[in-house]
């Protein structure tokens, strides 16, 4: 008499589950809820069901989730911020799976009529109108540059000493924050085409249309990668109209979502890290200086 199998034991069965990937930047958040994305962006908040969704693809660490549209017309490309592109992939893959299969030669419905939008009306109060006066960034700093003159004209009892001073702080911080800001932008494209160089690889990309945004326009390519997948990239972070069919870029294997049409990268480098180092860092050493000179003279005189 054989035994049967013991009820506390079973086979496990492997299924591939995806997961319920959540992108957040700052106020911005987006998440695959009840078959809809679910795009929060501070006070607003879109919900677009796959019904309205044409495809959604990773660009860096954002997310495009590109609506259907008519015959003749582009679709509305929602950008989805976000800090990671290991976690824009997953949301990618997360969309897709839930997307419909559809026939080419079906109808296409206008995506953006399908999307619900929702604004929260925001709440009133003393307590609410005093956190809007330091709810961002932008707030904090403007509200600390105007209290260094007052500070300043506190401290400081010399005419001569105050003037100095106050042309110091007044055009000081402003050079300084902008030196900043370039230096930053510059780093980002540079850490961009690093990869590019040391890495990439090259192929022969088909233009397979534009996607119209703001007055720009960004080039869709579509390629075969080094390990026989066929990708489609929008060309966000080079604008401009391409009129070739097809097309040599560069793309990095680490991260496909890295794409570029530059011929080289070499030249780019050497003469961006040239920038950085022989402009934007004194530059920024003096906007620094400009900004600490004027509180030295204050407290020590």
């Amino acid at each position: 008499m054989s035994e049967s199998p013991s009820p506390t034991h079973s086979e496990a069965v492997e299924t591939p589950l995806l997961a319920d990937v959540v992108l957040r930047n700052g106020r911005h958040s987006a998440r695959f809820s009840d078959g809809s994305v679910l795009i929060v962006q501070g006070r607003t908040t879109h919900r677009i069901p796959v019904a309205a969704i044409e495809r959604a693809e990773p660009s860096g660490g954002d997310v495009l989730v590109v609506l259907t549209a008519v015959p003749g017309r582009t679709g509305e490309i929602f950008r989805i911020r976000g800090r990671s592109a290991g976690a824009a992939g997953a949301f990618v893959r997360t969309v897709s799976a839930a997307l419909p299969v559809t026939d080419r030669a079906e109808r296409r419905a206008d995506g953006a009529a399908l999307v619900q939008t929702t604004v929260r009306q925001r709440g009133r109060g003393p307590a609410r109108a005093l956190i809007g006066l330091f709810n961002s960034w932008v707030k904090v700093s403007c509200w600390l540059y105007l209290a260094g003159f007052v500070l300043l004209g506190v401290e400081l009892d010399k005419a001569a000493h105050l003037i100095v001073s106050m042309f110091l702080w007044g055009f000081g911080l402003p050079f300084l924050a902008a030196s900043v800001a370039v230096m930053i932008w510059t780093w980002r494209s540079l850490s961009r085409i690093w990869p590019l160089h040391r890495r990439g690889i090259r192929v022969v990309a088909e233009v397979t249309g534009h996607e119209d945004e703001h007055e720009l326009s960004y080039p869709v390519y579509r390629f075969v990668d080094a390990d026989g997948l066929l990708r489609t990239h929008t060309a966000r972070d080079e604008a401009g109209y391409v009129a070739d069919r097809s097309i040599e870029i560069c793309y990095d294997p680490a991260d496909p979502s890295t794409v570029s049409r530059h011929p080289s990268f070499g030249p780019r480098i050497f003469w961006t890290g040239a920038a950085l180092l022989l402009v934007g860092l004194p530059v920024t050493l003096t906007g620094l200086g400009m900004t600490v000179l004027p509180f030295v003279l204050a407290f020590t005189r």
